[in-house]
């Protein structure tokens, strides 16, 4: 579950990123078509990179030393509590509740436009294959097809009708909008993802408008028709449509003078910024965490008392130097004369405590099912077979519940009934 949602916060940081990117540096210019690769090749990245390797981007400069860990089973071992829910299960609720409310919205759209497309019937005009509406419908196309009720609109509408959305169709306009529909499931609670879904409608309609008028088509004939045929018939959400909000903004893009090539510097800008970003987040998380020997489980002898390690596999460590701080203790695994661990005895390494000596030196209160456990108590007399929960209060807390100012903490455990 933490790393699902470490996943998720890394692709909506970087979405975020990109429309930031988009709003500041290239909203304004009319390369629609470099827009459009810009959200594709985009999102396609902040899915992929959580996966990818920047540690070329940031070389480290030190070696980690590794840490060991004693192996404590009533610490280690994963208990389920029924009796509350917790923050993050209850933000996990309610992004899955999100989810499932965005996905139901996704089908009724679907089921909308297969109803329209139940109720049409294939047609021809001038050349141009389209569904002919059995009721008033705003024009629109989605995938392959156009969808027109042709009665509502005189010749000169339907040519400007068919012109531009057969640009829809034949640049595969709706493979971006499903796309970005299908992202707003999963990111429901993300507003940078409502407000890119909105920029790719968006410059999907100013590249077809570029493309249509390219054709010759004259400019103000082209948007008196768009004027007209907007306020026509009802709009189909999901899918290339008439779109009377966004009409007072595309005529202003169609009057804008072309950008220079030298804005296209633009997106080069953003390119090193997009993956830096990505690199430093990823490099930033990966120096959070605690790095772990490579050991697997293995038994060592120390003082008398056997002690078993954890660790994690396969993780490169540099070699790790352990102090042996009595001279009758003993440390030993078998493993190659080249192994990554030396046993030394010099005085200016830095010694490292095991988690049970740092217990043994602390004074930490035990609870029991509600009663008090004596000073000598040893945890390890404990099956963690048959503990049912574990509270722990920490330094601060402890002394201000119990009123005893020497308490290094209190640990709460519950036994199974």
């Amino acid at each position: 579950m933490d790393a699902l949602l470490i996943y998720f916060i890394q692709v909506n940081v970087l979405i975020s990123v990109i429309y930031i990117g988009y709003y500041l540096f290239l909203r304004y210019l009319t390369f629609y078509r470099l827009n459009r690769l810009y959200f594709l090749i985009g999102l396609i990245f902040a899915i992929a990179y959580p996966f990818l390797d920047f540690g070329w981007l940031f070389p480290n400069e030190f070696s980690p030393l590794g840490q060991f860990d004693e192996y404590l089973p009533f610490l280690n071992d994963k208990f389920e509590s029924t009796k509350s829910l917790t923050l993050t299960g209850g933000v996990s609720f309610l992004v899955g509740v999100g989810v499932i409310a965005f996905a139901g919205r996704f089908i009724f759209q679907i089921l909308s436009i297969l109803r329209v497309h139940y109720y049409s019937v294939d047609a021809k005009w001038q050349g141009f294959l389209f569904r002919n509406v059995v009721f008033q419908v705003s024009p629109f196309s989605f995938l392959k097809r156009i969808y027109v009720h042709i009665e509502q609109h005189n010749e000169h509408e339907l040519r400007d009708i068919f012109e531009h959305e057969d640009i829809h169709v034949k640049g595969l306009h709706s493979v971006d909008i499903i796309v970005f529909e299908m992202l707003l499931i999963g990111c429901w609670y993300n507003p940078f993802v409502w407000l890119t879904r909105i920029a790719v409608r968006h410059n999907l309609e100013f590249l077809t408008d570029q493309q249509v008028l390219n054709k010759g088509i004259d400019p103000q004939t082209y948007q008196y028709s768009l004027l007209q045929v907007a306020r026509e018939g009802t709009s189909v959400r999901l899918s290339n449509q008439f779109n009377f909000k966004l009409l007072k903004t595309r005529i202003m893009m169609m009057n804008k003078k072309r950008s220079s090539k030298r804005r296209l510097s633009n997106y080069i800008f953003l390119l090193p910024v997009i993956i830096f970003s990505a690199g430093a987040f990823t490099i930033n998380r990966a120096e959070a965490q605690i790095e772990r020997v490579v050991f697997t489980a293995s038994s060592w002898q120390l003082n008398g008392d056997s002690k078993t390690f954890s660790a994690v596999p396969d993780t490169v460590v540099e070699p790790v130097i352990v102090q042996v701080k009595k001279k009758e203790g003993n440390l030993a695994k078998q493993q190659d004369l080249e192994s990554p661990v030396e046993v030394v005895s010099a005085s200016d390494t830095v010694p490292v405590k095991s988690r049970q000596e740092a217990f043994e030196n602390s004074n930490i209160l035990y609870i029991i099912d509600g009663e008090r456990m004596g000073k000598d108590f040893k945890i390890e007399t404990i099956d963690p077979n048959t503990i049912d929960s574990i509270s722990v209060l920490k330094r601060k807390t402890a002394r201000e519940r119990f009123g005893d100012e020497e308490l290094d903490g209190v640990m709460i455990i519950v036994l199974k009934k």
